[in-house]
C-alpha cells in the first residue's frame, strides 16, 4: 500500500502542483519552509511578549503564506485568525490560540520530514 501523505494537515497534491513534481524542488522547498517558521514562529513569540502587534501580524503573516505553498492548509487557515487578532490589536486573544498553533506547525513539520525521508 502506498502512503499518500495527503491528510488534514498536509497535502502531497498542493506541494507537487507548487513544485510540479520536482521531487528536489520540494525537497528543497519543505527544507526552506522549516528554516522560515522557525525562525519567523520564534520572532512572532517575541512579538507577542513585547505587545509588538504590527510585528507579530507580520510574522505571523509569513507562517500563513509560506504554509499555504507547502499544502499545510490547516496552519494556514489557523495563522490567518492569529494575523487577523494582530491586526485587530487583540493579542491578548492572540496568546490563547499560540500554544495550539504551534501544536499544529509542529505536526506538520514532523509529517513533512516524515514525506521528505521517503521522497525518490
Amino acid at each position: 500500500m502506498t502512503q499518500s501523505f495527503t491528510s488534514e494537515r498536509f497535502s502531497k497534491k498542493t506541494l507537487q502542483a507548487t513544485t510540479e513534481g520536482e521531487v528536489d524542488f520540494e525537497k528543497e522547498l519543505i527544507n526552506a519552509y522549516f528554516t522560515s517558521v522557525k525562525k519567523e514562529g520564534e520572532a512572532y513569540k517575541e512579538a507577542l511578549s513585547k505587545d509588538d502587534a504590527e510585528n507579530a501580524r507580520t510574522y505571523i503573516h509569513a507562517i500563513k503564506s509560506a504554509s499555504i505553498y507547502i499544502g499545510a492548509q490547516r496552519v494556514a487557515d489557523m495563522a490567518s485568525f492569529l494575523e487577523y487578532l494582530c491586526a485587530s490589536n487583540n493579542l491578548t486573544e492572540a496568546r490563547k490560540y499560540t500554544f495550539d498553533f504551534f501544536f499544529e506547525l509542529d505536526e506538520v513539520v514532523h509529517l513533512l520530514t516524515l514525506y521528505i525521508k521517503y521522497l525518490i
